[in-house]
């Protein structure tokens, strides 16, 4: 637990303006431990759409993740979705938006600075 916050602090240091934790409890020990990291893209501060940055992490040995894909979207619910004529725009919006970076135990600092250093590199300012 401790490790991982460590590396989720680090990410932080160069991502502060779009980082996001999520936490889970831990009850047996009643600590908290990081699920997550979300990283959250905005095309207009980072000059490009969080596809584009997602392919280029591949492209440097990074696997990201969108965050979630809205349910509503999905061919099971989409047909149902658009009768109810719903409107989701946030959910939208964080699911276009948002990416996991990734996450292990045996994480360096040099890794996290990989991570950091591929993003930055992939950012179109």
């Amino acid at each position: 637990m401790k490790r991982r916050l460590e590396i989720f602090q680090e990410l932080s240091r160069s991502f502060a303006f779009s980082i996001r934790y999520r936490f889970a409890a831990d009850s047996a020990l009643g600590n908290y431990i990081a699920l997550a990291v979300l990283l959250t893209i905005d095309p207009e501060k980072f000059g490009k759409e969080r596809d584009a940055v997602n392919e280029r992490s591949r492209c440097c040995g990074i696997e990201t993740r969108p965050f979630f894909i809205p349910l509503h979207t999905l061919p099971p619910f989409r047909e149902a979705s658009a009768l109810r004529r719903e409107k989701l725009p946030v959910t939208e919006l964080i699911a276009a938006r948002g990416m996991n970076l990734p996450t292990y135990p045996a994480m360096t600092l040099d890794d996290v600075n990989g991570i950091c250093d591929a993003l930055s590199a992939s950012a179109g300012k």
